[in-house]
């Protein structure tokens, strides 16, 4: 995986030139993207050899720090050796995940309200609301990323308590 913060000298727009995030995977898995950062090309307030404005330059401390945490990312998402795409890879380094989306609770909050706008009458609706609950009282969050064979022991183990193992396997496929 190569990453690669770069000032897209090729390109120019109103407010400069443009300051790109190159992600290559694989020939097939690649991204090149736009921060929505621009800097003027002043040879006397820009190396282009580092690619850094200059202590001169009118944004010096602004681009610096956005330069900066994106470089802290980045060495983030190598020394993990995480295996992402080059998509992936784009919107953990520009922060571009939408966090509730990242949870089953918003996502199945999202599907019961939209069968209820619907106006159908579904019974689903019941079934979702009472798992969601059942989940809910387990854990007050749960992210998607967090659920693997080891997490849905443990909710098995906690739901046998009061539960018969039926019961646990509709909360499996009601809510998962």
């Amino acid at each position: 995986m190569k990453i690669k913060l770069y000032l897209d000298q090729t390109t120019t727009k109103i407010q400069g030139h443009p300051l790109g995030l190159a992600v290559y995977i694989s020939k097939t898995d690649r991204s090149y993207s736009f921060t929505g950062y621009y800097s003027i090309i002043d040879m006397d307030k820009l190396d282009l050899e580092t690619e850094e404005p200059k202590n001169t330059h009118p944004q010096h401390f602004e681009i610096m720090d956005f330069l900066l945490e994106k470089r802290r990312i980045i060495l983030q998402i190598q020394n993990n050796r995480e295996v992402l795409t080059a998509k992936q890879a784009v919107s953990k380094i520009m922060n571009t995940r939408d966090k509730s989306s990242e949870s089953i609770y918003s996502f199945w909050e999202i599907r019961i309200d939209e069968v209820k706008k619907a106006k159908k009458k579904d019974e689903n609706v019941t079934f979702y609301s009472s798992y969601l609950s059942a989940w809910k009282s387990y854990k007050p969050q749960i992210l998607f990323s967090e659920i693997d064979y080891n997490f849905l022991t443990k909710f098995k183990n906690y739901k046998l308590q009061d539960i018969s193992p039926n019961k646990v396997d509709a909360y499996y496929s009601g809510c998962l």
